[in-house]
């Protein structure tokens, strides 16, 4: 009787122990920490000036977020130029596995054509229930120097990060385009979570599908602003009622800043024509008036805008112009002192280049971020190109 008795009792804390396990596994699970995300990435400098090998760090991070989307989730995806396998095939088993994914992918230029083709031919006939791919064509303008989806954005409903926790309402944007060539490149990705925010970037991805065959000159500029202005989003073209405005988002911004003897100006730029002359002499204009103007680009821009990137050198700037095929892709500039009547940190981000067709033709994005903790990643990063190309 002794030995039944303790069999007995054996059997009952052996089943008390697997109900406990499995109770604790079922807590866990249903106590898994909500998040939210607010982080940036770059590529490393070092990297992009050797050009021996990429710097992955974007795309390595959005190709994890793919797999990290929760079974009946959706993303949606608005891209420029795409041919990195690893992304097409993350897409592809990510969509296999039960999330929804929308695509919006450019088809207006020779570039895009050419560059998006393979994308294109291996995702359309699978993405096809509860999915979808789209080309975008777009009509504002024509040639081969007309208007483009420069976007390159993707937003997830809900993420499961390994060793994090759950996030929703995600946006990954980044001035990274999809192909290994942009691993070489000086580029930001900025990652946020928060349901405002997303639902206008989703509005500007809707709006953009309704006209991505024809009709997009039809687009009229559209302005997200947090509930503490602190997180702003301008979603281009300027245009309204097909007709552009007039505006100029970059003259704006740096119109807002005062207090010059203690303002600081840092700007990160890829693409300057001349057209966009004005925001060099801008950044003349302040840095008469006292403000510290630092300016990295490249050779490839516009040879009046180099030359007045030169007048602001010899007046005391920091300017830094990139020889290709060292290449900077990033569209960001920093602003630190009285801003709109308010002492700021001011990180100001996005795909918009200092172009006209970036201003007036292009679908694309200025992110606007006050007092944000990623400034300080923003600072270091920039001083880390400037000891890196010196």
């Amino acid at each position: 009787m002794i030995e039944k008795s303790l069999l007995h009792q054996a059997v009952f804390f052996l089943l008390l122990l697997i109900f406990m396990i499995a109770g604790c596994g079922k807590e866990s699970q249903e106590e898994k920490v909500s998040i939210t995300l607010n982080k940036v990435l770059f590529t490393d400098p070092e990297k992009v000036k050797l050009r021996v090998e990429n710097s992955p760090e974007i795309l390595d991070q959005l190709i994890a977020y793919f797999d990290a989307a929760t079974k009946g989730s959706t993303i949606y995806v608005s891209i420029y130029l795409f041919d990195y396998p690893p992304i097409i095939s993350a897409i592809i088993r990510t969509h296999l596995r039960g999330v929804n994914i929308h695509v919006l992918i450019d088809r207006s230029r020779e570039e895009s054509i050419a560059t998006n083709v393979d994308a294109i031919q291996r995702l359309q006939p699978i993405l096809i229930e509860n999915s979808s791919l789209t080309i975008v064509n777009s009509d504002v303008s024509s040639g081969t120097s007309g208007s483009i989806n420069h976007h390159k954005f993707v937003l997830f409903s809900a993420l499961d990060i390994k060793n994090e926790g759950l996030a929703k309402n995600v946006v990954f944007a980044t001035s990274s385009n999809w192909t290994a060539a942009d691993m070489k490149k000086i580029q930001d990705a900025v990652i946020i979570s928060d349901e405002a925010y997303f639902n206008a970037f989703l509005g500007n991805w809707n709006t953009i599908k309704k006209y991505a065959t024809s009709g997009m000159k039809n687009f009229n500029y559209q302005v997200f602003q947090s509930a503490d202005k602190n997180l702003q989003a301008y979603f281009l073209p300027r245009l309204t009622n097909g007709s552009f405005d007039g505006g100029d988002n970059i003259l704006e911004i740096l119109d807002k800043i005062s207090d010059f003897s203690n303002a600081t100006v840092q700007i990160g730029m890829s693409d300057w024509v001349d057209s966009r002359i004005a925001t060099v002499k801008k950044l003349i204009d302040l840095l008469d008036k006292g403000v510290k103007v630092e300016v990295i680009a490249k050779s490839s821009a516009g040879a009046l805008v180099q030359k007045d990137l030169e007048l602001l050198r010899s007046k005391g700037a920091y300017v830094k112009i990139l020889v290709l095929p060292i290449n900077i892709h990033t569209k960001f500039m920093l602003i630190k002192g009285r801003f709109d009547g308010e002492n700021s940190e001011v990180i100001v981000t996005g795909t918009h280049n200092f172009t006209t067709n970036a201003l007036r033709s292009n679908n694309e994005v200025i992110l606007l971020m006050k007092n944000n903790p990623m400034f300080k990643d923003y600072q270091v990063y920039y001083q880390k190109l400037k000891d890196t190309f010196n």
